[in-house]
Parts: C-alpha cells; structure tokens; sequence
C-alpha cells in the first residue's frame, strides 16, 4: 500500500522570503568561530544543504509563498511571528485558513520574556512557542533553569513549546539540544505539550 496521494503537509518552520534573507541568520552570527560560517552566501549551513534556489523578485511575496505551499502539497503553515516581522503578521491576516502563529522565545530575558508569550498570545493567538537551545546567546540547554517559567507559561495557555532537538544543522556547540534533556522537562511538567524540531538527529532511537 503506498502512501495517500491527498495528504497535504503542515509546515512547522516556514517563513515569507524576500528580496534578502541575510537576517534571518544575523541572531547566531556571534556563535560562529570558522570562516565558513562567518562568511556564508545564502545561510549558515550550506555545506551540508547545497545549490539554494535564488527566488526571482516577487511583486508579492506573501502570494508567491500560498502558491509555492499549493505547489508542493503544503496545506497550512505556521508563521513566526514578533513586534518587527511585519510581513508573517500581513500574511496571517490575508490568509487565516492557511498561516498560523507561533512566538521564538529567549529565557536569557527572564521574566519579561514570560510576559511577551502572554501578551503574544493574548495580542495574536499564537499556537505556540518555539525555541532554539543552540542559536541561543548564551546557548540555553532544553533542561535548563532558564526554561523553565517558559514551559510553566506555555502549560498556562495552553500551547506547545517546539524546541530545536539534536545536532544543529549550522556549526554551532550542540550540547544544548541532547534529547536526553527533554526526559527530564517531560517529567517535571507532565502537562506540558513538547514538540521535537528537525527530528533530534542522531538520536532519533532515544527519542
């Protein structure tokens, strides 16, 4: 029996392209001790991703993206959303039924970082929080004390926390994202909902 030809996909890491992506990558860019890295053309880890489509000029960004998503089997997608990514904002609001918000979160900020993911949800009815233990400056383990007012929060309203698992794809210290670490935030909060990005490679077995 081979796999359903109607089954549409649901995108958990997209963004909106534009005429420059560099920026995207600007966060992670002091973790960087090789030159292969400082000075990447398109993203960080291109030595394993090779021949990056270019993206012609688009007169609509967000309409380009709907039709790419038509075009590959992509039925919904969600969207990261902040107080300067205007653009996931706009394509939220033009198309409901196929994007949907999600909020990155940094416990280096403490408490005022609990306090956006309420006012994020309160302000957006964001889905979820997302997070990248090794993008992170300073990088923050899945199990740190740091987290922890996070996950506390995300079980209060009621969302998922989408956390990075695994060896990172960019050429960054990977200790922050050992699976075995989720072990220990899954007992503590039971409540929580935990969803592992990028498949936590190469421990897939553990997780």
């Amino acid at each position: 029996m081979g796999f359903p030809s109607d089954v549409k996909a649901i995108d958990l890491m997209l963004n909106i392209p534009g005429e420059d992506q560099s920026e995207w990558y600007e966060f992670m860019r002091p973790l960087f001790l090789d030159e292969e890295s400082r000075n990447y053309a398109k993203m960080p880890a291109e030595y394993m991703f090779r021949n990056i489509p270019d993206i012609a000029k688009q007169d609509d960004y967000i309409a380009y993206t709907v039709a790419e998503m038509d075009k590959w089997g992509i039925e919904r997608a969600m969207l990261g959303i902040s107080e300067t990514n205007h653009v996931a904002l706009e394509a939220i609001q033009r198309f409901p039924d196929r994007f949907f918000p999600s909020l990155g979160v940094n416990p280096n900020n403490g408490m005022d970082e609990v306090r956006r993911l309420e006012r994020f949800k309160r302000d957006y009815d964001i889905k979820a929080a997302t997070a990248f233990p090794c993008g992170l400056l300073p990088q923050v383990p899945i199990n740190d004390k740091k987290f922890y007012p996070i996950y506390a929060k995300c079980v209060e309203l009621d969302i998922p926390i989408c956390v990075t698992a695994g060896i990172p794809g960019p050429r960054l210290p990977a200790d922050p994202q050992k699976v075995e670490y989720i072990d220990e935030v899954c007992w503590f909060f039971p409540e929580l909902k935990v969803v592992m990005r990028h498949g936590a490679e190469p421990w897939t077995e553990l997780a």
